[in-house]
C-alpha cells in the first residue's frame, strides 16, 4: 500500500511538472516584428555596424508554399520497422506549426523525413 502511494504521489509530481511547462510557454512573450522600427538600437546595429539592409529575403525568394506528407513511412534501418507510419498532414502557406511530444514520439523522425536525411516511403511535397 506505501509503494502505491509513493508511485502515485511521483506521478502526480511528474504531472503538475508538465502543467507548469504549458503555464510557461503561455507567459512568453510575442515574438518581434520582422523589421525593427527605424532608430530602435537593433535597427541602427544591423544598418550601421554590421551592413546588413534588410532582414527580409529577397524579392524572388518564394512568398507562399505549403508542406504536405502523404503517406509517410521512415526506416532508419531496413531490419527494423518504420519509426512513422503512415503519416498524412497537410501544412498550409504562412501557417506556424510546433512539433511537441515525448520522448520517442518521432519529433526527431519527422524532422529527418522533411529534410530527407533518412530513406521515405511516401512523398513529401514541399
Amino acid at each position: 500500500m506505501c509503494q502505491w502511494g509513493m508511485r502515485q504521489s511521483a506521478e502526480l509530481e511528474n504531472q503538475m511538472t508538465s502543467v507548469e511547462r504549458i503555464l510557461e510557454y503561455t507567459r512568453i512573450e510575442r515574438e518581434p516584428a520582422l523589421e525593427s522600427p527605424p532608430g530602435t538600437l537593433h535597427q541602427v546595429l544591423l544598418t550601421q555596424i554590421l551592413g546588413v539592409k534588410d532582414k527580409k529575403p529577397p524579392k524572388e525568394w518564394p512568398q507562399n508554399g505549403t508542406v504536405k506528407f502523404q503517406n509517410l513511412f521512415l526506416k532508419y534501418n531496413n531490419d527494423e520497422g518504420p519509426v512513422l507510419k503512415n503519416l498524412n498532414f497537410h501544412i498550409e502557406s504562412k501557417q506556424k506549426v510546433g512539433i511537441v511530444g515525448r520522448t520517442g514520439a518521432g519529433k526527431s523522425s519527422l524532422i529527418s523525413a522533411l529534410f530527407r536525411l533518412a530513406p521515405l516511403e511516401g512523398k513529401v511535397w514541399i
